[in-house]
C-alpha cells in the first residue's frame, strides 16, 4: 500500500497509455528473453495438463506428460544459466575490480578472492535451480498424480532432486525423510547433499501445522543438531 501511495503522487500528472496485447515487434519473437517465456508457459500448461486432464488421459499419454515435466525443467534451466557459465571468468574479474573500486571488504577485513565470487555463484545457481524445479513441482503435483510421478524411473541426480520437491509439495511428510535420507546415503556430491537439505528445510519452514515431533524428527535425521535451535 505504501508504495501504490509513492507512486501515485510520483506520477500523478503523467499519462499513462496501455499497450495493445499483439502490440510487439514480430523481430523480437525469436528474442532469447521471449523464447525462454514461451518455453516456460509451455512447460507449466504441460503440468498444469497432467492435474487438471489426468482421469481423461491414456497412461501412455501420462507418461509422456511426465517424461516432459522430469526433461523440460532442465532445460529451462541450463537456457538461464548456461550464458553465466559461458563468461564465468569475465564476470568474476570485473566483480572483483567493482570490490576493489568500492573498497569493499568482508566482514573480517579480507580481501575478497576469485574462489569467495565462485562460491557465490555456486549458492545462485542452486537457488535458480531450487526455485524453477520447484516451481513446476508445484503445479504438476496433486493426490491424483503424485504416484504417477514418484514412480517414474529415475536416471540420474537431477531428477532425484525433482522427484524429492515433487514429495515435497504433495506433503508427505514421511515419505520426504525417507526419500531424502536414501539421497544423502547414495549420494557423495556435497552440492545434491545441500540442495536435498534445503528442501527438508523448506518444508519444515513452509508446514506450519507439523507436529512438533516430526519436525524433530527431521532436523536430527537430515539437517542436523546444529539446526536444531534456529528451525524449532
Amino acid at each position: 500500500k505504501a508504495k501504490e501511495h509513492t507512486e501515485e503522487i510520483q506520477y500523478n500528472e503523467d499519462v499513462i497509455e496501455a499497450t495493445g496485447l499483439f502490440e510487439y515487434d514480430d523481430q523480437d519473437i525469436d528474442e532469447f528473453p521471449y523464447r525462454l517465456i514461451r518455453a516456460i508457459k509451455y512447460t507449466e500448461m504441460i503440468c498444469k495438463a497432467l492435474s487438471s486432464f489426468n482421469s481423461s488421459l491414456k497412461l501412455t499419454q501420462k507418461r509422456e506428460l511426465i517424461d516432459a515435466i522430469y526433461t523440460y525443467p532442465r532445460k529451462i534451466i541450463y537456457a538461464m544459466l548456461n550464458p553465466i557459465d559461458r563468461n564465468f571468468d569475465v564476470l568474476c574479474n570485473e566483480l572483483l575490480k567493482f570490490i576493489e573500486i568500492s573498497e569493499i571488504s568482508k566482514n573480517n577485513g579480507e580481501a575478497y578472492k576469485k574462489e569467495d565470487i565462485r562460491e557465490m555463484f555456486n549458492d545462485y545457481f542452486r537457488a535458480e535451480f531450487l526455485s524453477v524445479i520447484d516451481h513446476f513441482s508445484e503445479i504438476c503435483t496433486s493426490s491424483k498424480t503424485i504416484s504417477l510421478l514418484t514412480d517414474k524411473e529415475i536416471t540420474d541426480s537431477c531428477e532425484r532432486i525433482q522427484k524429492l520437491l515433487i514429495v515435497e509439495n504433495s506433503g508427505n511428510s514421511d515419505m520426504l525423510m525417507r526419500e531424502a535420507e536414501k539421497i544423502i546415503k547414495d549420494c557423495k556430491d556435497s552440492d545434491i547433499v545441500i540442495m536435498v537439505k534445503l528442501i527438508v528445510r523448506k518444508h519444515i519452514i513452509c508446514n506450519k501445522g507439523l507436529p512438533f515431533r516430526k519436525k524433530q524428527q527431521m532436523i536430527d535425521k537430515i539437517l542436523g543438531k546444529q539446526a536444531n535451535k534456529y528451525l524449532l
